[in-house]
């Protein structure tokens, strides 16, 4: 029977694939170009002899179902279901749902509403993402062309199950805002909060607070305003960027296009904690003054 282009019916049985001698039976119908159902259905898929179900539905062109069931997907024999309903063109519902994702079993969720191109919402939620069975929830609504809201919600990133929550508003073109705040961000637990507003194209603010970013849990805050292309300040504040948990402070004001004063200070810049502090006026291209100054630098402190 032909499978690839008249859309007729194979059906291949073969005994003992694995172990166990159960049937394997593996039906599809040309789902490459005529959208008819391919439908594979497997017995003892790798240990357990537990049935694997797989049912499609032509995505690729016709936007029919795709159904994937099977059991015993990794090593408890908890059902994996996924449904999708061509998310690439034709914006309809995928719906990915999975038992024993990692090890506990616990139930994994993906929804999605065709980000791509529709703008559609996609929910993705999840437990037991990597140790713990926390709920990992991810929503996003288009944030490629729309402007729509992504919001991400996880818990247990990383060890400690602290929850961390990413929202953004299409930061590419819109100038919509982007908000990122994160709990346990590296090792402390310590919240990490990030905030932007296109910097890119709009020249809106874009502000980036942290905490424990390195080390100490000191804090580290980033505020700028499109230093691209607008010319706008670009204000640069951390605590601790190194070891000593001194402050630097980096303000400027569009040194490539506008002439704008640059301006940057930093305590313990380098190796000897002294304050260094530099101001230059856009030598690059206005012909303005340049000004460096700098406290025991490190050819006198090597002395």
């Amino acid at each position: 029977m032909g499978t690839v282009s008249a859309g007729e019916e194979a059906c291949f049985k073969p005994l003992a694939i694995t172990l166990t001698g159960e049937e394997t039976c593996f039906k599809p119908l040309d789902t490459a170009s005529t959208g008819q159902k391919a439908w594979f259905e497997a017995l003892d898929t790798a240990s357990t002899g537990e049935e694997a179900c797989f049912k499609a539905l032509d995505t690729a062109s016709t936007g029919q179902e795709v159904s994937f069931e099977a059991l015993d997907t990794a090593s408890t024999d908890q059902e994996a279901c996924f449904e999708a309903l061509d998310t690439a063109s034709t914006g309809q519902e995928a719906c990915f749902e999975a038992l024993d994702t990692a090890s506990t079993g616990q139930e994994a969720c993906f929804e999605a509403l065709d980000i791509a191109s529709t703008g559609q919402e996609a929910c993705f939620a999840a437990l037991d993402t990597p140790s713990t069975g926390q709920e990992a929830c991810f929503e996003a609504l288009d944030t490629a062309s729309t402007g729509q809201e992504t919001c991400f919600e996880a818990l247990d990133i990383a060890s400690t199950g602290q929850e961390a929550c990413f929202v953004a508003l299409d930061t590419t073109s819109t100038g919509e805002q982007v908000c990122l705040e994160a709990l346990e961000s590296a090792s402390t637990g310590q919240e990490a909060c990030f905030k932007a507003v296109d910097t890119a194209s709009t020249g809106q603010e874009a502000c980036f607070d942290a905490l424990d970013t390195a080390s100490t849990g000191q804090e580290a805050c980033f505020e700028a305003l499109d230093t691209a292309s607008t010319g706008q300040e670009a204000c640069f504040e951390a605590l601790d960027i190194a070891s000593t948990g001194q402050e630097a402070c980096f303000t400027s004001l569009d040194t490539a296009s506008t002439g704008e004063q640059v301006y940057l200070e930093a305590l313990e810049s380098a190796s000897t904690g002294q304050e260094a502090c530099f101001k230059a006026v856009d030598t690059a291209s206005t012909g303005q003054e340049a000004c460096f100054e700098a406290l025991i630098r490190s050819q006198l402190t090597s002395r």
